[in-house]
Order: C-alpha cells, then structure tokens, then sequence
C-alpha cells in the first residue's frame, strides 16, 4: 500500500528502507513516471509512484551529498552517503546509470556495522576460527568472494576492523570507500585523474604497512597488483565478484595471474551468500559462508572440487536453519538447495 506521503529527501528514503527492512532501495525510470522499490526478504517491491520531477531532486541530492558531477548524466557514477535516520547512521552505496529513459539510481543500505564476533555475521564457530587463523598467522593473499549483495563488504570492513585493533597497520585502496574504519588508513583511487589502483597500491607499499586491503579486484590490473602486492606485504585481503570459491580462482587465471603465483602466494579465500530467515512471519538476514584455506593445486580439478565444496557447505548450512524451523529465502538459486520451502 503507498505511504501516506511521498519522502522528499534522501533521508526520508533511508527511514522508509528501515520501516519495510529493506537492502537496497530502486529507482527505475519509465517514460512519465519513476516508479520506488524496495528489496526486503530478496524481493523487489514496489512502493510508490513520482513524478520525473519529484525524482530529478532526489537524485540531485544524492549527488550533491555523495560528491558526484550533478550535470553529467551521461555516464555511470558511484558514490557512498551516511544518512542519519533518528538516532541511526546509515551507511549507503549509491549507483547512478543512465537509462533510454534517464538515470536509473540504485541505493544498497549497510545492514551490518563492525562487530567483536564474525559469527554475528553468519559464520560457524569453526569457520570464525579459520578466518581469524588464516589472518592472523598466515601471509599472502586472501579473497572475500560472493555475488553482488552478498555482504562481501560487510565482512571486508569487519576483517580490517578486527586487524587494526590487533595491533597491525591497514591501508585500504577502495573505489569508492564505503565505510570509514578507525585505525585503518583509507585510500580513495581516483582512476579518472590518474590515481588508479596500481599507482595507489604502489604508494602505500611504501607506507611500511602491515595489510594492504583492496576494495574489490574487478580486473587484470588490480588483480595483478595485488598479487605483487603481496610479495612485498605479510597480508593482502580483497574482494572478488564470484559463483563460488572455483569460480574465483578461474577468474584470478582469466586477470592474467599465474597458476604458480597464485599457488605459493594464495593463503585461502571465503564465499558467501545473503539469506533471509523467517520465522513467526518475523525475518533476519544473515550470510551463509563457505571458507577455504590454501594452497591449492591451481588447476582445473582444483577449481571443480571448490566450486563442489561451495555448494555442499551453503546447502548444509540452510538445511541446518530449515531443521530448526525457519523459512530460508535466498535470492540466487543457485545455492538454495532442493527445499521448496520459501526458497527463492
């Protein structure tokens, strides 16, 4: 059902993504109208009607605020707000991309803040010991994988926190940054003025650091950036787009790393999968997560055998919240199991 009024400010879209629990808030342009929807337990509902005029200042705010070129329309943007609901901070990812209709904008609400626990973010006892094994005493390269709303980034920032306050230096090279961490040094690469992460990588290697963190390998030169990052720092962790572990160590082949380095420098890599659980029409999203350690033999029945332990674990995990009663909804079927139950 519509609201009763229509939020005029960025901010009153932030209190209505709480009120309907919602990840992420969508914009979409037709022809004479924007039409408002939430996502909430995976799936998209619409919320409302507004004018294209309504529409053009939200998303002016949301450039202004977020830093962003309010008159180029012509190309896709990115950039992170911090929105005050109340007495809550809300960290938000805005995507703007134009549209045969005009720009179409996309905001991802931050869910999670920093933890003490990774199990509040979803992880076993036996993998939030793992995790912090592997970061702690281990030296290489670590991945956090995932699709997109995975909640990769929640666990990235969850990572860096928990290392910084162990005593270790972290710099982050990130477009954009998202969340601002105490304690860790945040790089923003400005690949457009000439700031691209492999300039910025370089610069902070010679900032005597402990963790060099990337926001998200997306390509063959980060990729390979941060593979040579890590021969000459204990620890790199980043984040990777992925199916599956598998499918993550194929695309380090694809970016151009060698088989060679990434079996004597890969230290172990992570998967996750954002679910809903619902239960007494109540719901609470978590992350279902598979993690990994190295080395790996690097080849294609190594890509086989993870991809196959990816799924077992994710499928394991939800038949263990299905056994105590909830209801699992998961947005990609490819790790919902055979349970019809509420799964989609």
């Amino acid at each position: 059902m519509p609201p009763l009024s229509i939020p005029t400010s960025v901010s009153e879209y932030g209190a209505l993504a709480l009120d309907h629990g919602a990840t992420d808030l969508h914009f979409m342009p037709e022809r004479d109208r924007v039409k408002v929807y939430a996502r909430a337990a995976t799936r998209l509902k619409l919320l409302h009607h507004i004018s294209q005029d309504q529409y053009y200042r939200i998303l002016n705010m949301v450039k202004f605020e977020g830093g962003l070129d309010v008159a180029d329309a012509r190309v896709p943007q990115e950039t992170r707000l911090r929105l005050n609901v109340g007495s809550t901070e809300l960290d938000v990812r805005a995507s703007i991309i134009p549209t045969v209709h005009g720009a179409a904008l996309a905001l991802r609400i931050a869910r999670f803040g920093i933890t003490e626990s990774l199990q509040s973010l979803g992880t076993s006892p036996e993998e939030e010991r793992l995790l912090l094994e592997l970061l702690t005493q281990g030296r290489g390269v670590f991945l956090v994988t995932g699709l997109t709303g995975s909640g990769k980034t929640t666990t990235f920032y969850n990572l860096l926190a928990l290392l910084a306050k162990a005593g270790q230096k972290v710099m982050t090279v990130e477009d954009p940054v998202e969340r601002y961490i105490d304690s860790v040094l945040q790089v923003q690469a400005y690949p457009h003025l000439g700031l691209g992460f492999q300039d910025a990588i370089r610069a902070a290697l010679r900032h005597d650091i402990d963790v060099l963190a990337i926001g998200e390998i997306r390509d063959s030169e980060t990729a390979v950036a941060a593979v040579n990052a890590a021969f000459s720092v204990r620890l790199v962790i980043a984040t990777m787009h992925s199916t599956d572990l598998g499918h993550a160590l194929k695309r380090l082949y694809l970016f151009g790393v060698p088989p060679m380095d990434a079996r004597t420098l890969l230290l172990g890599m992570s998967h996750q999968s954002l679910i809903t659980l619902m239960y007494d029409d109540r719901t609470h999203d978590t992350a279902v997560f598979c993690v990994s350690r190295g080395p790996y033999q690097c080849d294609e029945s190594e890509v086989v055998l993870l991809s196959r332990f990816t799924h077992q674990t994710a499928q394991e995990r939800m038949q263990e919240f299905r056994s105590r009663g909830y209801t699992v909804f998961n947005r990609y079927n490819d790790l919902a199991g055979g349970d019809s139950r509420g799964d989609h």
